[in-house]
């Protein structure tokens, strides 16, 4: 995201706008994967957890996503071409 607070510094607008765009959609599943108080919480961790950074535990009184949103997740990662975002 430091490509994104750069292009804003310098007004690049060609490159904030499909930036923000990931951001977005990151923010549509990853963020909102559950609709409880804590989703975007365990959408992180999931998303961590897919990309080798973390480990699935969760602490109570937490519980996993369930199999359908993990697919999402897994499906955004995906889209938003996860290894050009390391």
């Amino acid at each position: 995201m430091n490509d994104l607070y750069n292009a804003s510094v310098n007004r690049d607008t060609e490159k904030i706008i499909p930036l923000q765009e990931k951001v977005m959609q990151i923010c549509a599943t990853i963020y909102r994967s559950d609709y409880h108080e804590s989703g975007y919480l365990k959408g992180i961790k999931c998303a961590l957890s897919l990309t080798g950074l973390y480990t699935t535990c969760l602490a109570e009184p937490l519980s996993m996503l369930s199999e359908k949103d993990k697919k999402s997740i897994r499906t955004s990662l995906n889209n938003l071409n996860y290894n050009e975002l390391q």
